[in-house]
Order: structure tokens, then C-alpha cells, then sequence
């Protein structure tokens, strides 16, 4: 199995130095990295870097202003340089429903244009992901019998990412 870093967990060196990031992550042991920003370096130089350091690309943060009708050719020939093939919308900005509706209008002009170039797009939705722990929430309540003030559970102690989900539900 290869394992892979988030670039972002150590976006202050990656900030200082992309080359010694990548060499951080391939020391460290990983083999794989997703991309949280490329800080100025071309496609070329940083595909070099991956082919000395022995690493291959899982992913990229790649924002919405970069899928736009002005700027997705020069996306695709950077992210198909790296060997990319799945670029990752961690968030977009959207105060107002217009600003919303413009998101997801630039994705669905975007998505296929991707497809065809077999770049594969993800997109974090908070809203969605609020919604969703509204009704995982509703449905545990439903199946405590409705209402309850506290819920004290023996034993061992919670695995931390299991006592994190409780508590955002």
C-alpha cells in the first residue's frame, strides 16, 4: 500500500520551499502527495521534483477560479504535466444564492471538459456536510427513544476521530 500527505499539513514549508516539502514527504516515507498550492513553481519543475523524489500525485486543492472558461486549458496542461487526475475543491466563497449558483455554474461547465482530459473533480460542500450530520443526528435521537438530556456510554474510552463525530452531532 502507498501513503500519501496532504502537502497542506505542511503548507509552511511548502511556503518556503515546494522542492523541500516534496523531499520532507519522500524522506518521511511517503509516496503519494496531494497538493495544497503550487507557490509560483511551473508544472514542469515541479514534475521533476516528483520523478527525483520518487512521488506521484494523488490530488490537488485547486480552486473554482481556476476552472473558469478563461482559465481551464492552462489548468488541464499544468495538472496533466504533474499526472494528475483528480483535482479537489476544498471551498469556495458564497455569501449570496447568485454566488452559489456562479460555483456551481463554473463546475458544470468544467466537470466534462475535465472528463474528457480524465481529471475527475471533488468538491467539499459545507452545507451538504451540515445537513448530513443534521439527520445522522435526528436518526440517533429517533433510535434513543426520542428525548434524552444525556447519553453515558462504560467501557473503554472512544477512538478520538468516533468521540469528535458525537460531538459534532
Amino acid at each position: 500500500m502507498k501513503y500519501g500527505i496532504q502537502l497542506y499539513s505542511i503548507r509552511d514549508v511548502s511556503k518556503e520551499s515546494l522542492r523541500d516539502a516534496l523531499k520532507c514527504a519522500a524522506d518521511t516515507g511517503y509516496k503519494m502527495v496531494e497538493f495544497a498550492g503550487f507557490f509560483g513553481n511551473d508544472a514542469e519543475t515541479v514534475r521533476a521534483w516528483l520523478d527525483e523524489l520518487g512521488l506521484e500525485v494523488f490530488s490537488t486543492h485547486t480552486g473554482v477560479k481556476e476552472l473558469t472558461p478563461e482559465t481551464i486549458e492552462e489548468t488541464i496542461k499544468y495538472h496533466k504535466a504533474l499526472g494528475n487526475k483528480l483535482i479537489i475543491i476544498p471551498g469556495f466563497s458564497a455569501k449570496t444564492r447568485e454566488d452559489f449558483d456562479a460555483v456551481i455554474d463554473t463546475i458544470n461547465f468544467a466537470q466534462p471538459i475535465l472528463e474528457k482530459e480524465g481529471i475527475r473533480v471533488l468538491m467539499k460542500l459545507p452545507v451538504l456536510n451540515q445537513l448530513l450530520m443534521n439527520k445522522i443526528r435526528t436518526e440517533l435521537v429517533n433510535a434513543f427513544g426520542g428525548e434524552f438530556y444525556e447519553v453515558i456510554i462504560g467501557g473503554a474510552a472512544f477512538n478520538k476521530e468516533v468521540e469528535a463525530f458525537f460531538k459534532q452531532i
